[in-house]
């Protein structure tokens, strides 16, 4: 067995607690263990310099993977905003994954709360197929697949998927919650290039699952995906996955862009966009602002065996902004760092 696990928690920093412990009650999520971070371990640990409580949350009473962390500075003026508005596929986004039983009612209490003044945006209802099998021919050779939706918030941003005809055991395990939806399954995160997998796998214990995803550039009259791409935008997607287990797996993608061969028409197009968000073919590079902090999806964490074999790799490797190896507001052993691509992590004792 290996010394890692998949991600365990996803990590959210909070501008208002109660809003965000009553939103995630919603999913599925639940208080399990609270901790206060004072000001010498918030420094020391996630750089930033004020003391905090910390609220680690779970669903469907799992406790391997899909756990939710939620850390309240009392200090609301030492949280930098997020670029929450931004490109979906802008360098430094992260999104996390749920599975639900009931997509459709899910997508309209979204909506409904978006036409209330709610601040959300909603991606179209689209359909993946599982393979060249899930097609369907048919009425009675039915599509097998999910049904996924991307909603898009202040403090993060979430895919929702709903299997139809297949199931997975273990993956996106669903109890009674008033949105029927599962742990966190999976998630993902948009780095610059595709250029330090090998850091997961070399230096974590990771494995890289050898293949890329690639979403096809956005073409004039297609819907823009459940990742809202503009005209010409697309992605490459790798998948890194703990030995121990399918779920709690990352993909890192690779933002695309196809603007040399658009249609005229949707050149013009493109040029609005650029306009309008005074950058580059509209990706605006955010992995500056993926670190705790900084109020939304902020890291994630592996709990890791042997934790202080990892720290000596970290410490030997590439990676930057490396903490001391010490006791997190859990009691538990605990460091951080910044991996190569840009992307924060934080390592928890398994034990």
């Amino acid at each position: 067995m290996s010394n890692i696990t998949g991600v365990y928690e996803h990590i959210i920093t909070t501008m208002d607690i109660e809003k965000s412990l009553r939103y995630w009650k919603e999913l599925g999520f639940n208080v399990i263990n609270q901790g206060t971070v004072s000001q010498e371990m918030s420094k020391k640990l996630y750089g930033v310099n004020g003391e905090a409580t910390s609220y680690r949350l779970k669903c469907a009473d799992l406790d391997s993977h899909g756990l939710l962390r939620i850390l309240d500075w009392a200090d609301k003026t030492l949280i930098s905003e997020n670029q929450w508005s931004s490109n979906v596929l802008s360098p430094g986004n992260r999104w996390v994954t749920q599975r639900t039983d009931d997509i459709i009612a899910l997508t309209y209490a979204y909506d409904d709360d978006k036409k209330r003044g709610g601040q959300w945006l909603i991606s179209d209802l689209v359909r993946n197929y599982l393979g060249a099998s899930g097609v369907g021919t048919d009425f009675y050779n039915r599509y097998k697949g999910v049904y996924e939706v991307l909603v898009h918030g202040l403090e993060a941003k979430q895919v929702f998927f709903q299997r139809v005809g297949y199931s997975i055991e273990g993956y996106g395990t669903i109890t009674e919650n008033p949105l029927l939806c599962s742990e966190f399954t999976h998630g993902g995160i948009v780095v610059r290039n595709l250029d330090h997998i090998n850091f997961y796998v070399d230096v974590l214990g990771l494995i890289d699952e050898g293949k890329t995803l690639q979403g096809t550039p956005r073409k004039m009259g297609q819907d823009s995906g459940p990742f809202m791409n503009n005209i010409g935008e697309g992605y490459h997607a790798h998948t890194i996955v703990s030995p121990n287990q399918k779920a709690g797996r990352i993909y890192y993608a690779m933002p695309i862009q196809d603007y040399e061969n658009l249609t005229d028409g949707a050149k013009q197009v493109m040029d609005v966009i650029k306009y309008a968000e005074n950058t580059t073919n509209g990706i605006i590079d955010v992995i500056g602002k993926s670190k705790p902090g900084v109020r939304g999806l902020c890291s994630a964490s592996y709990k890791a065996k042997n934790i202080q074999d990892l720290y000596s790799k970290v410490k030997q490797s590439t990676a930057t902004y490396l903490t001391e190896l010490c006791d997190n507001e859990f009691e538990e052993k605990s460091f951080t760092f910044v991996a190569p691509d840009g992307v924060h992590w934080t390592i928890v004792e398994w034990k």
